[in-house]
């Protein structure tokens, strides 16, 4: 059991031991209260006259059931101080170096590893295989351009090749890593958009190009 849960535990036997310890005595005045009021109104629906026993026994004054009634107040007011200062205490008390209730966040996935796994699923797809080669190169130039975009901060998907180059070079990314973009992600644009008829062997080297592409410029922070 970590230190945290032992302190949430401890915190919450503290404050219903508060809560009962200040509530029993009203609890405990009600039963004595209600048998009052009972014997008060038979006393009084019977109108026998009173014996001798009657006249000795000690009879409450109303006085003493105001009395009861304010002390029954005063206890709840005792009990409702004792939830809210406990209650204060649990959520508003200074933390402990290392306590911390929340959970840990999980480290952020890097860019180069989520492009390589997506290449390596692109990789083993029958997509080469069955002559799908538009699909093929969409899918390259998406992976290519995510990477980019989330590894420099810059959205690289709905912009055009000139865009990203001109981004590229606001950011200082060194040319031979923004030519290696352009000369991927423009083949994949032929065979998007210009019909351009590739074979199995020109998107094997595309890809073989995307992998190097990802691992030299992750390496090289794209300096």
């Amino acid at each position: 059991m970590t230190t945290a849960r032992i302190s949430i535990k401890l915190n919450m036997f503290l404050l219903l031991a508060l809560f009962f310890l200040f509530a029993a005595p009203w609890v405990q005045a009600a039963p004595q209260i209600a048998r009052a009021a009972e014997t008060a109104e038979v006393s009084a629906a019977s109108g026998s006259r009173a014996t001798a026993e009657d006249e000795l026994r000690d009879i409450k004054r109303p006085m003493d059931y105001e009395f009861v009634k304010t002390a029954n107040r005063r206890q709840w007011l005792f009990a409702s101080a004792a939830l809210l200062l406990a209650l204060m205490y649990l959520f508003l008390r200074p933390k402990k170096a290392g306590e911390d209730f929340r959970p840990a966040l999980a480290p952020p996935v890097p860019p180069e590893k989520t492009a390589l796994e997506a290449l390596c699923a692109l990789e083993a797809s029958v997509l080469i295989k069955e002559g799908a080669y538009k699909r093929f190169y969409m899918e390259l130039s998406h992976i290519i351009r995510v990477y980019t975009g989330d590894y420099l901060k810059f959205n690289c998907v709905d912009l055009y090749n000139d865009e990203i180059l001109a981004e590229m070079k606001k950011r200082g990314v060194a040319a031979r890593h923004a030519a290696s973009f352009d000369a991927i992600t423009s083949e994949c644009d032929l065979v998007k958009f210009a019909k351009f008829m590739p074979d199995a062997s020109d998107a094997e080297a595309a890809l073989r190009s995307a992998f190097d592409f990802v691992r030299i410029t992750s390496g090289a922070d794209f300096k």
